[in-house]
């Protein structure tokens, strides 16, 4: 699957979902799976093939560093959100940006 167009299956399946879904997560894993499937000819085994992925991805401490940064920063970017923070911070920002040179000028 090296030189073929079948590799672009995993990344259009996965920019799909994404786009009629809005749920990345997901997604991802759609498109991990479908690469998976694509290797190894068959549903089950190519769930096998994206754990195995996976499993070798993390094997390393700065992969897992920074897959656990990321989770944390969606993490507090949530905690933002719940708490009402962004909504906040759009109502703070209307104030200055009613208008394009008004965005502009606030950036």
């Amino acid at each position: 699957m090296d030189n073929s167009w079948l590799s672009l299956i995993p990344p259009v399946a996965t920019l799909l979902s994404a786009l009629l879904t809005k749920r990345i997560i997901p997604s991802l894993a759609l498109g991990l799976i479908t690469g998976g499937f694509l290797v190894s000819k068959s549903l089950i085994n190519g769930t096998i093939v994206s754990g195995e992925y996976i499993v070798e991805a993390l094997a390393s401490p700065e992969s897992v560093y920074i897959v656990l940064f990321l989770f944390l920063f969606g993490a507090l970017t949530e905690i933002f959100k719940i708490s009402g923070g962004i909504k906040g911070f759009s109502i703070l920002a209307s104030r200055y940006a009613k208008d394009e040179k008004g965005v502009l000028l606030s950036v």
